[in-house]
C-alpha cells in the first residue's frame, strides 16, 4: 500500500499513470515500442500477466537493466526476452535493481490511521532513492498541505550498502514518532556487520524479535525505531 498509495499522489500532481506502459519509461527501447502483453507498475515492478490457461512458464520481454525475479530471486540481465516460471498461485513478477519499496502489513482500509511500521523492500543498485508520499488516507485535507513525504535512499558500495529513511518533509505529525522501519535489504551474503553511523555496531537477533538485524538467506533485516534513521552493512 505505501508505494502504490505515493503512485497515486504522483498520477494526480504529475500525471503518471500507475500502470504504464514499458515505452513510456524506456522510449529508446524499439523492442517495447508496440509491446502490449505486459506493463510497469510504477518505475520499479514489471508485470508480465499469464494470458493463457494451462501454462506453467511465461515469456517476459526485460528493458535494461538488471531485473530480479519477485518470487525466485533469479537475477536476470535487461535487454533481453527470458521465461520465467509462472504457476497457478502467482503473478510473474519482476523488480528492477535500484528498487526501493515501502510496504506494510495488510489492513482493511486506510483510515484506520498512521502505517505504524514499514518494510522498506530494497534491490541495491548504485545511489537509488524513493519518496513516500503519506496523508490522513480519509479526508482531502491533503489539498491544503496534510501531507508529508519522506524519503528513502540507498548507495551500493562494493563492499557497504548504506540505506537511510530521512525526517519526514511536511505534516510530521501524520508520522508515528517511534515508528518501526525495517530495511530488507537484497543481499544472499550475510554481511560482517551492521551499524548506524554516528552509534555504532547493531547486534545480531533472532529474525523478527526487536530491533538489530538477522539475515534469511538472500535478504539482509535491518530493524530500528524513529526517523531519520541511516545504517550501512559492511562486508
Amino acid at each position: 500500500m505505501p508505494y502504490t498509495y505515493t503512485l497515486a499522489w504522483l498520477a494526480h500532481t504529475q500525471g503518471l499513470p500507475l500502470m504504464r506502459p514499458l515505452v513510456l519509461n524506456y522510449p529508446d527501447d524499439p523492442n517495447v515500442w508496440e509491446l502490449g502483453s505486459e506493463y510497469l507498475w510504477g518505475d520499479d515492478l514489471l508485470v508480465a500477466p499469464v494470458t493463457r490457461a494451462g501454462a506453467t512458464h511465461w515469456p517476459a520481454y526485460l528493458p535494461e537493466g538488471r531485473w530480479h525475479d519477485f518470487w525466485t530471486h533469479e537475477v536476470h540481465a535487461g535487454a533481453q526476452g527470458i521465461t520465467v516460471p509462472a504457476p497457478l498461485d502467482r503473478l510473474p513478477l519482476l523488480v528492477r535493481a535500484g528498487a526501493i519499496i515501502p510496504t506494510t502489513s495488510p489492513a482493511q482500509h486506510d483510515a484506520e490511521g498512521a502505517w505504524p511500521e514499514l518494510t522498506v523492500l530494497i534491490y541495491p543498485e548504485g545511489q537509488s532513492s524513493f519518496t513516500l508520499y503519506e496523508d490522513d488516507g480519509e479526508t482531502s485535507a491533503y489539498q491544503q498541505g496534510r501531507y508529508e513525504l519522506t524519503e528513502h535512499r540507498c548507495e551500493a558500495a562494493p563492499a557497504s550498502i548504506t540505506c537511510s529513511a530521512d525526517a519526514p518533509r511536511g505534516d510530521a505529525a501524520l508520522v508515528p514518532s517511534r515508528r518501526s522501519v525495517t530495511f530488507q535489504i537484497y543481499a544472499p551474503t550475510p554481511p560482517r556487520q551492521v551499524e548506524m553511523p554516528g552509534t555504532g555496531a547493531l547486534r545480531r537477533v533472532p529474525d523478527g524479535s526487536g530491533s538489530g538485524w538477522w539475515h534469511d538467506g538472500q535478504f539482509l533485516h535491518v530493524r530500528a525505531s524513529g526517523q531519520p534513521v541511516t545504517v550501512r552493512a559492511i562486508w
